[in-house]
């Protein structure tokens, strides 16, 4: 249940209504977080980003292609 408050928290219209009363497994979780992200596109995922002197950067969740990726 944990995973599927991760996942509604990023897009609450991606679990089905089964999924809402089960729950999800971490592979559907995993599969719907690289869908989301530059993995499927690029191959890596970014997580977060520390620059010196900065707090970190962490919102990249929905980072998907390689001119994002570079601006960021």
């Amino acid at each position: 249940m944990d995973l599927l408050k991760k996942m509604i928290k990023v897009d609450p219209n991606e679990p089905t209504a089964e999924e809402r009363a089960n729950g999800i497994t971490k592979l559907r979780y995993m599969r719907f977080r690289e869908a989301l992200s530059s993995t499927c596109n690029l191959g890596f995922r970014v997580e977060a980003i520390k620059l010196a002197d900065q707090e970190p950067q962490n919102d990249f969740k929905t980072v998907k292609e390689r001119d994002e990726v570079r601006r960021r």
